[in-house]
């Protein structure tokens, strides 16, 4: 599955050898935090890519806290597909308290609100937890953007497209844009 983001990443870096070997030296201290999973070497070159490595100890080990938090928040909707979100929640300048609060305020002022699972609307939280502005805002943002492509489009809704609703989100012109 990740296989194809990692070829993505790969092919759009300056240096994509430099980026492999970065991403070899985090993947062993990754899995040692976290478990084995395919979607670990995307979390591992998320942080190659995004940090310099006198960071890799302290943010392999932030990975780990907040998978583990989110795991423990939410048993039923946590699993390996999380590492790489939580790879660039750790990224953040928020602390731990203030990411885990958003992700909780964004996946409750949606669960209710869209028709996806709430796996799918918790993995939204996730990204939405790092955009900045008042969560209110941004998750009103994904309901009016939700709302204008359901009307657009006559297949939109089975719950893997909802990350777009995240990345448009973050995009400052109006839903109806």
């Amino acid at each position: 599955t990740a296989q194809h983001l990692l070829v993505v990443l790969l092919d759009r870096s300056d240096d994509p050898e430099d980026l492999l070997e970065r991403t070899m030296r985090l993947y062993d201290p990754l899995k040692k935090e976290l478990y084995t999973s395919q979607y670990l070497p995307l979390a591992a070159m998320l942080l190659a890519e995004h940090a310099e490595p006198a960071r890799y100890d302290e943010l392999v080990s932030r990975t780990g806290r907040i998978w583990e938090r989110m795991y423990h928040a939410h048993p039923w909707m946590s699993d390996s597909v999380d590492f790489a979100p939580c790879a660039m929640l750790a990224l953040s300048e928020q602390t731990d308290d203030e990411l885990m609060d958003r992700i909780e305020q964004c996946f409750g002022a949606l669960k209710n609100q869209l028709s996806y699972t709430n796996s799918h609307i918790y993995s939204i939280a996730h990204m939405l937890a790092v955009m900045p502005g008042d969560t209110d805002a941004v998750c009103e943002k994904v309901l009016a953007l939700n709302d204008t492509l359901k009307k657009q489009m006559n297949s939109w809704s089975s719950g893997h497209e909802i990350p777009v609703l995240g990345i448009l989100a973050n995009d400052p012109r109006p839903a109806d844009e």
